[in-house]
């Protein structure tokens, strides 16, 4: 089993390394080191799926042994050149010394001695990864010094690695914590208040909690001289980590701009010291910029986005659209937003990406939009016909990844200087600079479909589109523009294309209207006002294309609910005849297709002929449902409603995909000593990556406490294995995949091993 878990160990580290030729005594109540082992320029080549980083080969071969890292050794790189660690002097605040001294694919290593075991607060950035004593934890790859990680210092050495970040500047602290339960007072996720109404909203707020044991029965309790004071419970916050909560505040209406002070108090559990806080929040009118907070479906976190609401001149113009705008790279959602002129007919809202770099717009960045859209639509009054999209730069690539992936939701997208995928970005204008893929690369590829937003974009056509574009961009070449605009040319007969002369990736009031010119373009907004969205009813035809059923199924009244390839792209082209209950059409990689019926207007059974096939006297739904159709070989056949048991939209993966209904992490405390400190210190390292990507709240306990009942509908992700975690039997007793030390079980076939 060891030779195991150090494999694992291995596959997580993904690349750290940060060392310290001489020790740092932690005698004190801070720590900065004065100096560390560097060693840079490794760095993959682009299109490489799984690099073999030297570095991990080296830490997967130390085992559990120290990795005794020496001023002048020697490493391979990527390229099989050589590369050497050399001791480098770090500043006042434990940084990296010169400007410019960090570059891509760097690593440092840190040896700490200590004359006792004691617990410290790791406060480190500008890193990708970080190990503690062979423990992987959270990240701070953009130097925003926000964690606070507890860990625990062991008599004699101890090893910090990190994998530094090109982004964020490197600086490594560690600090005595306050209090074993405390708040830092970092990364607040906090609203506006509204001048005039009533207080009822959420704040996020970091607690760490640096005992060696789970704070269970928490609460809470936010007051104020003018709040209620308001309880809010807190799920566990596990042993030596830390977590975002969310606590609500409410009272009365504000009446001015004057700051509300909130304090903050947790109790329960026995807690001798109740760990304290406060803050203010700032109320605004309505006709300003706002950030509005809510608790996340995903994962229970607080979100905020930002909101520039339409002001009507009159009743007469009715309600207003609403345009959704995707921020740029570390641009923050209310600066997004406050980058409009106001306006009377449409209220601008952004959302966040769950993070100012966050996730491109796609996968959870992705969700937070679509999530965000829905919560405005609940709140905001507003013409249902008249949504659109619009962002710039990563924000205007998120234009067009959102846009392809849900065609019907918008009646025109409008991307500024958006880059089209990954591999073009990465490559630039070399996009033929590519690595020959392996057969597993190109499994891993597969993966990432969802992402090629040329292969989605014939879905652009039930859209209108406005690129817009600066000639002398030299953040993202106008190449990206171009090559949307050649694509749209071959089939779209919708679409607009603007190149700004002699304008680079930002420009701003040039037009002297109030708002910045390359997101709040007039032809642009122009367009939008003249597009609304169709009525199912009215469209005769729909032509969709996915990648995944768990990522975007539907488009207007089809659905692909099954694919008979997974994660190749499947197709379909529909014509619909209201009065003769008719559908026509072909299909590609599709297994099972949804057709819904409420736009037919005749009384009679249906008809529907599909690649060839005709199939007659289909029973009509009641209250105007859908009908499901199966294909099996080269035969189509009417099917009954698949059962929720079955793969479908609703869970359809990948695994990614599944983690976004309140999930929980369960990790095990069956197995040996060394078992349960990995599989526990696995979940702890996945919770805190999480939360810096994704401003995150993950919910993680032991399965001792895991109770199957109370988790319906909920996303949950086992930590070990069958012989180590006690809620297995609960979930996946029955599964034909079983997994246990040194076996792994696939229907009738047993792989075993001790490196599996």
């Amino acid at each position: 089993m060891k030779s195991t878990l150090t494999s694992v160990r291995a596959g997580l580290l993904c690349g750290l390394l940060v060392c310290i030729p001489n020790s740092v005594r932690a005698d004190g109540a801070e720590i900065i080191p004065a100096t560390a082992l560097v060693v840079e320029g490794l760095q993959a080549e682009a299109g490489q799926q799984l690099p073999a980083d030297p570095v991990q080969v080296l830490l997967a071969r130390r085992g559990s042994e120290p990795l005794n890292i020496n001023d002048g050794d020697k490493i391979q790189g990527f390229d099989q050149s050589e590369l050497t660690w050399k001791s480098v002097a770090l500043n006042a605040q434990g940084g990296l010394e010169k400007a410019g001294s960090q570059k891509r694919g760097g690593y440092a290593y840190v040896v700490i001695n200590s004359d006792s075991e004691r617990t410290m607060i790791l406060n480190a950035s500008g890193h990708q990864f970080a190990y503690w004593n062979g423990e992987p934890r959270g990240s701070d790859t953009y130097g925003d010094g926000i964690g606070h990680f507890p860990v625990r210092l062991r008599k004699g050495s101890n090893e910090l690695l990190l994998r530094l970040s090109w982004r964020g500047r490197m600086k490594i602290r560690l600090y005595d914590p306050p209090q074993p339960l405390f708040f830092p007072g970092a990364d607040m996720t906090a609203p506006h208040l509204v001048i005039d109404e009533p207080i009822d909203t959420w704040v996020g707020i970091i607690a760490v909690n640096a005992t060696s044991q789970p704070m269970n029965g928490l609460t809470v309790t936010t007051t104020g001289a003018a709040l209620s004071p308001t309880g809010t419970p807190v799920p566990a916050i596990p042993p030596m980590t830390m977590r975002k909560i969310g606590c609500r505040v409410s009272g009365p209406a504000p009446s001015s701009e004057a700051g509300v002070k909130v304090n903050v108090r947790l109790s329960g559990a026995g807690l001798e010291l109740q760990p304290s806080n406060s803050f203010q929040l700032q109320p605004r009118t309505r006709d300003q910029v706002l950030k509005q907070t809510f608790v996340s479906d995903i994962d229970g976190s607080v979100q905020y986005y930002g909101l520039k609401q339409a002001v009507p001149q009159s009743p007469e113009e009715g309600p207003p659209a609403i345009a959704l705008s995707c921020h740029g790279a570390s641009v923050q959602a209310i600066r997004q937003a406050g980058a409009y002129s106001k306006k009377s007919w449409i209220h601008m809202v952004a959302p966040t990406n769950r993070r100012p770099f966050g996730f491109d717009w796609e996968d959870f960045g992705r969700a937070d939009a679509m999530e965000v859209l829905q919560l405005a639509q609940s709140k905001l009054k507003h013409d249902p016909s008249r949504i659109y999209l619009t962002g710039h730069s990563m924000g205007g690539h998120g234009t067009w990844h959102i846009g392809v992936t849900y065609p019907d939701r918008f009646a025109a997208i409008g991307p500024s200087a958006g880059w089209v995928s990954y591999k073009l970005y990465r490559m630039q204008d070399d996009a033929n600079r590519e690595v020959e893929p392996s057969p597993l690369d190109e499994i891993i590829r597969r993966g990432n479909i969802a992402s090629d937003t040329i292969a989605l974009s014939p879905n652009l056509k039930h859209q209108g589109v406005y690129i817009l574009h600066g000639a002398k961009d030299d953040n993202v070449p106008p190449s990206h523009a171009r090559l949307m605009a050649k694509t749209l040319q071959e089939f779209h007969h919708d679409w607009r294309y603007h190149e700004e002369p002699d304008k680079n990736h930002w420009w701003t009031n040039e037009l002297k209207d109030g708002g910045a010119a390359c997101l709040d373009w007039p032809e642009m907004y122009d367009m939008f006002a003249r597009h609304t969205l169709p009525p199912a009813g009215a469209i005769r035809e729909v032509e969709f294309v996915t990648a995944n059923p768990g990522v975007s199924a539907k488009c207007n009244w089809l659905s692909i609910d099954a694919q008979i390839h997974q994660q190749k792209l499947s197709r379909v082209k529909v014509m619909t005849y209201p009065n003769g209950g008719r559908f026509e059409g072909t299909t590609d990689n599709v297994r099972v297709l949804r057709l819904e019926t409420s736009h037919l207007r005749n009384e009679g059974p249906l008809k529907v002929t599909l690649d060839g096939q005709e199939l007659k006297d289909i029973a009509r739904p009641e209250n105007h449902g859908s009908i499901w159709l199966e294909r099996d070989g080269d035969k189509w056949a009417v099917i009954s409603q698949p059962g929720l048991q079955i793969k479908g939209p609703h869970r359809y993966g990948s695994v990614k995909s599944e983690l976004r209904h309140r999930f929980l992490f369960v990790y095990g405390t069956a197995g040996n000593d060394e078992t349960d400190a990995w599989v526990y210190s696995k979940a702890r390292f996945d919770s805190e990556t999480f939360w810096y990507r994704g401003n995150a709240s993950v919910e993680f306990i032991a399965d001792t406490q895991f109770d199957a009942a109370a988790t319906k509908d909920r996303t949950v992700v086992l930590y070990g294995n069958a012989d180590n975690n006690s809620a297995w039997n609960a979930l996946l007793g029955s599964s034909p995949i079983q997994v246990r030390d040194g076996s792994i079980t696939v229907g009738e076939k047993t792989f075993k091993g001790d490196d599996l």
